[in-house]
């Protein structure tokens, strides 16, 4: 590799980790700030005074769910993965965040374990941290029942709302 290249490299990476870091920091203060009244495009709603929320992949959404957790007037209502273990994992995280999960009910064994849970735990909110396969049929399902759901790219968006 020759002086130039490594030179555009080391400046290209730089900037990369710089911009990341930066977005970072940003999320981390937008869970810290209060965000009443601010404009949202017209969008209305009633106030939900507790939010419920359940989560779907929670080995890709265990930092999803502990930052949703530590929220206040937000309630993690149900807990779905494939494998028991990694759910028994992320449960034991969560009790060290809230000990608000009187209704909590949790849900593997089974890629249509969802669909249970969404229809007993009745969320207003659902975290989708699956392959992509999976979102597609979830989301059209979301869509159909009026459900609100989020995955990586919006879970910072719900997060503001939701403070």
């Amino acid at each position: 590799m020759s002086n130039l290249n490594r030179r555009k490299f080391i400046k290209t990476s730089s900037l990369g980790a710089i911009a990341a870091s930066t977005l970072s920091i940003n999320c981390q203060n937008n869970l810290n700030q209060s965000n009443q009244g601010k404009y949202l495009g017209g969008f209305k709603t009633s106030p939900i005074s507790n939010i419920k929320a359940a989560f779907i992949g929670l080995n890709r959404g265990g930092t999803h769910l502990r930052n949703f957790a530590s929220l206040k007037n937000t309630e993690v209502v149900g807990l779905c993965d494939i494998y028991e273990s990694t759910l028994k994992r992320e449960l034991e995280r969560l009790y060290q965040i809230t000990d608000n999960l009187k209704n909590l009910k949790n849900y593997w064994g089974s890629k249509k374990e969802w669909i249970k849970m969404i229809d007993e735990v009745k969320p207003d909110v659902v975290f989708i941290s699956t392959d992509w396969e999976s979102h597609t049929p979830m989301i059209t399902e979301f869509m159909i029942l009026q459900v609100m759901y989020g995955n990586g790219a919006q879970i910072g968006i719900i997060q503001i709302i939701i403070q």
